[in-house]
């Protein structure tokens, strides 16, 4: 069964005929990606990674990825939002540019085409004939008036959502990804509720936004595959104050050893190495704090540590 209609985002026609001659082949992947992470989820803007365009381009340098981003907002087809300490914020430009340049291809940094744009000069057929700007007129010929746009682009300031939204987005984005990959209906996602706005902003709180993502990422590798863990897959479970500080020390692992899959209660490899154990991430469904025994765990208030340690759960 096709799943083209159900799982399908929107490209304007106007993009293949009258802008795509002016990007090359990598800006046209980034511009899919951007539009699919925004009206396939009929958001105006969503963060995306330097190794989210990775990983979804196929392109290995970030020098390169870089250099089509420029290329795509220069064009007028993106808009970004940089936030120190932030991932880029991405907005598709709504109001396509007028491009009615003839392209010319030029030798990028990267040893990639691009083209830039040259106005062709008019022509005119005689002097009591009128030619448009950008079109070519000769004896025989049929001429076409140029297209003209006549939107005016107004720079209103850009809607920016609360990043308790932007975290519970990405959470929804992993387990619509996850249930894809799976063969599973799309979830209707989680709504952004008082409980959860609190939950998620006290771990924004403490932790950047990079690291929730971070740790909604690890959690969904570890338990998405597994029946008996997956159904913990919600923001109570996930941003519970007693669980989230390991699972941030057990994401920043899991990071740095390059992402590894769960299989079958695992950690596997992209090429096929099995890691060892070294521990994992608390049960959810307990509230023990066994696990902070014999750890060295910073924490702020002395008078929760003073009681761990009269516990005996800190040393």
């Amino acid at each position: 069964m096709s799943k083209f209609i159900p799982n399908s985002f929107q490209i304007p026609n106007a993009f293949v005929d009258e802008v795509m001659f002016a990007l090359s082949g990598n800006a046209v992947k980034a511009y899919l990606l951007v539009a699919r992470k925004t009206t396939g989820w009929q958001k105006e803007s969503d963060f995306i990674s330097i190794e989210q365009f990775k990983q979804f381009t196929g392109i290995n340098r970030d020098k390169t990825i870089y250099e089509i981003l420029k290329e795509l907002e220069e064009v007028g087809l993106i808009r970004t939002v940089k936030t120190a300490g932030r991932t880029t914020e991405f907005y598709l430009v709504k109001d396509l540019p007028n491009v009615e340049n003839k392209p010319v291809a030029k030798s990028a940094t990267s040893g990639e085409k691009r083209h830039q744009l040259q106005k062709t000069p008019p022509v005119a057929k005689s002097a009591t004939t009128p030619v448009a700007e950008n079109a070519t007129a000769t004896s025989g010929e049929k001429r076409h008036p140029t297209k003209t746009n006549n939107k005016t682009n107004i720079n209103t300031p850009p809607i920016v959502p609360p990043a308790e939204q932007v975290v519970l987005d990405y959470l929804n984005m992993a387990l619509a990804n996850l249930a894809e990959e799976q063969g599973e209906r799309k979830p209707t996602g989680y709504k952004l509720t008082e409980k959860t706005k609190q939950a998620i902003g006290a771990r924004l709180a403490e932790f950047d936004l990079g690291v929730c993502k971070r740790v909604v990422d690890y959690l969904v590798s570890k338990w998405g595959r597994d029946p008996k863990m997956v159904e913990y897959l919600r923001p109570s479970t996930i941003f519970r104050p007693t669980n989230f500080g390991e699972y941030v020390v057990g994401s920043e692992r899991w990071d740095n050893k390059g992402r590894p899959e769960m299989r079958d209660g695992a950690w596997v490899m992209a090429d096929g190495t099995m890691l060892k154990p070294k521990g994992s991430a608390p049960n959810p469904a307990s509230k023990s704090t066994d696990w902070a025994k014999g750890r060295q765990i910073q924490i702020r208030n002395p008078q929760v540590a003073e009681k761990l340690r009269k516990m005996g759960m800190l040393k």
